[in-house]
C-alpha cells in the first residue's frame, strides 16, 4: 500500500539539490538565495494560483532602489544647502527606514506566504504534505534578524522540494 501520493498533475519543483542552493548562496552572500526563493514562489505559485509569494518577494527590489536614492539625495541636498549632511540626512532617515522596514516585511510575508500556500496545495498529499510549519516562521524571523533570511528560508523550502522530486521520480508515491 502507499502512504503518499503526490497528484500526477502536480509539476516537477525547481529541480536542484538544497545542499547546492546552500553552497550557491553562502558563495554569493546570499544573492542566490534570494533568486531561488524567487524561482521557488514561482512554483508554489503553479500549486496555489492564489499565491502571492512572488508579489511580495518582488516588492524588496523596488523598495531598496528607493532607499539609496533617498540616501544619496539626501546628501547631496545636505551638500547643496551647506547645511550639513546631519540635517537633510536626519530629515531622510523616515523614509528610509520607513522602505527598508517595508522591505523587510514584504521579505517575510514572501516565505511566510509561500509556506502557507505549501501546507494548503499539498494537504491532500498524505505523508508527502509539505507542512513547514511554525519553526519556520521563528527562522524566517531570526534569519531577518541575523541577515540570513536569504540563506536559511530557500535552502529549507528545497529541502522539502527535493523530497517532492524524489517521491515523483518513484511514481509519486512512497512506498511503504
Amino acid at each position: 500500500t502507499m502512504t503518499s501520493s503526490i497528484p500526477a498533475q502536480v509539476p516537477p519543483p525547481p529541480g536542484m539539490d538544497w545542499w547546492l542552493v546552500l553552497i550557491l548562496s553562502i558563495c554569493t552572500c546570499t544573492l542566490f538565495g534570494y533568486i531561488w526563493s524567487i524561482v521557488q514562489s514561482r512554483w508554489v505559485k503553479k500549486l496555489d494560483p492564489g499565491s502571492r509569494a512572488t508579489l511580495y518577494l518582488l516588492l524588496p527590489l523596488l523598495l531598496i532602489p528607493a532607499v539609496i536614492a533617498i540616501a544619496i539625495g539626501g546628501g547631496i541636498a545636505g551638500e547643496v544647502a551647506g547645511r550639513g549632511e546631519e540635517v537633510i540626512g536626519g530629515l531622510m532617515a523616515i523614509p528610509v527606514l520607513v522602505l527598508s522596514l517595508g522591505a523587510a516585511i514584504a521579505s517575510i510575508a514572501g516565505f511566510i506566504s509561500m509556506s502557507s500556500s505549501l501546507s494548503e496545495a499539498t494537504a491532500h498529499w498524505g505523508a508527502a504534505r509539505i507542512d513547514l510549519g511554525g519553526i519556520f516562521t521563528v527562522f524566517v524571523v531570526i534569519g531577518w534578524l541575523t541577515n540570513l533570511l536569504f540563506l536559511i528560508a530557500p535552502v529549507w523550502i528545497q529541502y522539502r522540494l527535493d523530497e517532492v522530486r524524489r517521491l515523483q521520480a518513484w511514481g509519486g508515491a512512497r512506498p511503504r
